[in-house]
């Protein structure tokens, strides 16, 4: 994907056309999300039934800001293909068709493992969190949980784990352009590992090994794999430039 050359204010304008894309893409799921915002909230107070807790609010319009709090992190999560589409066409402007066909792939996968992340975090990480958050500090308060904060927590709590999912990608991405190479991301397995295992053990009991496997080695084995898929390639490149 070579990028032609453009002008500040071109560039501007391509950068002004791709937020309006997806900031109208954003508005439009929200929209349509609203008429089934019930529903979601439904599906989000579900982990709070569980801890026997009740949602409060302490102003007049935190009713409607919730909902549409709720409608806006759930409409992010329903069109990021598009969203990933308009970072990936503004950061490599004017590509042929076959270079479209694969930045469409790639939106595709990266929305795959976004979208797989939210769930991830929602369903496996997530109720282990709140039992830690709440459990911590019953010991000497008593918790009333607001319903505004308690959803945009859980909403941006499930954006933060689909953006980590796809940061394995992202690298393979950024090697294959040769911005990072394959031994600086050796250099970091360390420290990802590292830190994928702090957060766990932060948050999952150590008693509940089979959640705590089933969370830490996707995280894992898709950096070893993004590591291995570049060594390769990287190998193939080299051996085609001896030539």
């Amino acid at each position: 994907m070579d990028n032609t050359e453009m002008s500040v204010i071109e560039h501007l304008q391509e950068l002004r056309k791709r937020l309006i894309i997806s900031f109208a893409s954003i508005f439009i799921a929200s929209v349509i999300l609203y008429q089934k915002i019930l529903l979601l909230i439904e599906i989000f107070m579900r982990p709070v039934e569980e801890l026997k807790f009740d949602l409060v609010y302490f102003s007049l319009i935190e009713g409607f800001m919730t909902r549409f709090k709720v409608s806006l992190l759930a409409g992010i999560i329903l069109v990021s293909p598009i969203i990933f589409y308009q970072i990936g066409a503004f950061i490599f402007p004017g590509l042929t068709s076959k270079e479209k066909k694969i930045l469409n792939y790639m939106a595709f996968y990266l929305s795959a493992f976004f979208i797989g992340g939210t769930f991830i975090g929602y369903f496996l990480v997530l109720p282990h969190v709140l039992n830690f958050l709440i459990s911590y500090s019953t010991s000497y308060m008593n918790p009333i949980l607001s319903g505004s904060m308690y959803l945009s927590f859980i909403g941006i709590f499930c954006i933060v784990m689909g953006i980590v999912c796809t940061m394995p990608l992202v690298f393979l991405f950024l090697a294959k352009q040769q911005v990072v190479s394959v031994k600086t991301l050796m250099k970091w397995r360390k420290y990802v590992v590292a830190i994928a295992i702090a957060l766990e053990l932060c948050f999952v009991p150590s008693s509940d090994a089979i959640t705590f496997i089933a969370i830490v080695f996707p995280i894992i084995i898709l950096y070893e794999l993004s590591l291995w898929i570049l060594y390769f390639k990287e190998k193939r490149r080299k051996k085609r430039e001896s030539v």
